[in-house]
């Protein structure tokens, strides 16, 4: 089994997990702009240091409802390679950093923004993969511009 720094965090009533490595910063979300005919998910772009970023909400692929309004919520700013891949992600609070064991023999049916089950406190969370993310991103933009 594989171990993981991750930090933990909470969509809804659930938590999650991204690699410790691609987290900048957590920060509230403030002075968000709402972005015309987006989806609901990426529907938000903010100013963080000086970079506009899309805030990505990725609770409706967890089975929870797409927040309407993000304002005041925690955000973990992510960066896979740079400084142009950057984004934000909206949580409902960050747990802390960890490090947590992978269960390899459960990854057939990981939710689509996953690349890990790890366990954490007596029970499983999904590991983000800001690669599928940053990817999914870049493909949606692609069909609108």
């Amino acid at each position: 089994m594989t171990s993981f720094k991750v930090v933990v965090f909470r969509l809804g009533d659930r938590f999650a997990a991204l690699e410790e490595k691609y987290s900048e910063e957590f920060f509230v979300l403030n002075h968000i702009t709402r972005v015309p005919v987006a989806p609901p998910y990426m529907g938000n772009i903010c100013n963080w240091q000086g970079n506009i970023i899309p805030v990505i909400d990725i609770s409706p692929f967890f089975g929870e409802k797409a927040r309407s309004v993000v304002t005041k919520l925690v955000a973990i700013a992510v960066n896979t390679s740079g400084k142009d891949n950057l984004f934000s992600l909206v949580t409902d609070g960050v747990e802390g950093v960890y490090e947590l064991t992978d269960k390899t023999e459960e990854k057939n049916d990981l939710p689509f923004f996953s690349s890990n089950l790890l366990e954490f406190r007596g029970g499983d969370i999904y590991m983000i993969s800001p690669f599928i993310i940053e990817k999914f991103i870049t493909n949606h933009l692609k069909k609108i511009i």
